[in-house]
């Protein structure tokens, strides 16, 4: 896909990642299609160092998720003090 198409300024590469999945009650596989953009160049980039990087981002959120929903984080009613000094 040529840079110019792209509507993210700065993007130089993009790609379409497929993802399979299979739930475990139903045995059901689905297919999840989802696209990365990025402003690294091909020379900056394999393929194979795109991928080992969106496995790495997908580490990140899903640990985040688990934390998340361990210590509820997101339904918390703390919240910082919002005055000013």
């Amino acid at each position: 896909m040529p840079p110019n198409s792209l509507l993210f300024p700065g993007a130089r590469k993009a790609a379409q990642i497929k993802r399979w999945g299979t739930d475990r009650k139903t045995a059901k596989t689905t297919v999840k299609t989802v696209y990365a953009v990025t402003s690294l160049t091909a020379e900056q980039v394999t393929a194979a160092h795109l991928t080992e990087l969106v496995r790495d981002r997908r580490k990140i959120e899903a640990w985040h998720h688990v934390r998340g929903t361990t210590f509820a984080g997101d339904t918390s009613q703390v919240r910082p003090a919002t005055r000013p000094a």
